[in-house]
């Protein structure tokens, strides 16, 4: 299309995020593809004059609706205003009609499904078993299941969980992680089922003694309890998940076109700024700061972007992200 990248071979960071093409001017290649099939979203964008973007209205600081307002913030909502401008540059319509549309967490995957939305991105995990409803772009954030703990307890990881009473929120991924772990290591603990609004509530009370659940997620539930600074979290990783936004099954060109502008936002270094504007800083409307640095695996992801379940599967990747680049 012609957005050109310029990248020194001395940035270290960005030289590695596009490591798989190497050094020297690059060009994003097929942002806005030639369509050759019908009824893809593009097809529907460009009929409707309308890009239907769905979100989650929690936890921060990924998305959240601050009082008084009617539009959401947050990491999760800046990629999909970047993927938004992507979209119009591939149906040519600037003045696209774009519309938000809030939806619950479990509705997610049923939502992209049947076309009530054209994406979303949010906290939702990359699975084999999603993918057989959906398809996923490449991830933008790595995750480990962990504990958030009281600092008063003699607890360190997945060693000590005898007779411990432990929340997961319920249906989640790290549910059938910790259900897995007991099963195979023969370890006797109690698990309870949470909301995800109940989640502060019930460590706060005594209901469980520590939650089990995604690290960065972990790190929100503990920025909302009365005395954070009272609180840790713990546990050697044990598996990594993977964030992706959710698309419609089987539209390659629609997710060549999500895909490809989340590499210029990997590959261009914008996404470090985004991650230090909603992970290292006061968040906007809040007040609170989440103080949570960026992961070894994040860093890897946006060096070298994927589009699996786990990074192990790379080799598996369902688009060999190296072709949205070709060089000059």
């Amino acid at each position: 299309m012609g957005v050109e990248l310029k990248v020194k071979c001395g940035f270290i960071i960005v030289l590695n995020a596009i490591m798989l093409v190497g050094c020297g001017k690059l060009t994003i290649e097929d942002a806005q593809p030639t369509l050759t099939s019908k009824n893809t979203t593009l097809d529907k964008i460009r009929a409707t004059n309308t890009l239907v973007v769905g979100f989650h209205d929690r936890p921060a600081p990924f998305s959240y609706v601050p009082n008084g307002s009617a539009t959401p913030i947050g990491y999760a909502i800046d990629i999909e205003n970047h993927l938004i401008n992507a979209v119009k540059l591939a149906v040519n319509m600037p003045n696209l009609d774009v519309q938000w549309k809030r939806i619950e967490a479990s509705e997610r995957i049923n939502a992209v499904k049947t076309g009530m939305v054209d994406f979303e991105c949010s906290t939702i995990t990359n699975t084999l078993a999603r993918q057989q409803e959906v398809s996923f772009s490449m991830g933008f954030f790595v995750v480990t299941s962990s504990f958030l703990v009281h600092k008063n307890q003699n607890f360190t990881g997945y060693q000590d969980l005898n007779n411990q009473k432990v929340g997961v929120v319920k249906n989640s991924v790290s549910e059938k992680i910790l259900h897995d772990y007991v099963k195979n290591h023969a370890t006797k603990i109690k698990i309870v089922q949470i909301d995800s609004e109940n989640i502060e509530n019930a460590l706060q009370t005594g209901m469980v003694d520590m939650l089990f659940s995604d690290d960065v997620l972990l790190a929100n539930n503990r920025m909302n309890l009365k005395k954070p600074d009272e609180w840790q979290i713990v546990g050697e990783p044990n598996n990594y998940e993977i964030y992706g936004c959710t698309l419609g099954k089987n539209d390659d060109t629609f997710k060549k076109v999500i895909d490809n502008s989340l590499l210029d936002l990997y590959a261009t270094g914008k996404i470090y700024q985004m991650y230090d504007k909603w992970f290292k800083t006061p968040l906007p409307k809040l007040g609170k700061n989440l103080n949570y640095s960026l992961s070894v695996e994040n860093a890897k992801l946006f060096a070298k972007p994927y589009d699996t379940p786990v990074p192990s599967d790379i080799s598996k990747a369902t688009q060999n992200i190296s072709k949205g680049f070709k060089t000059d």
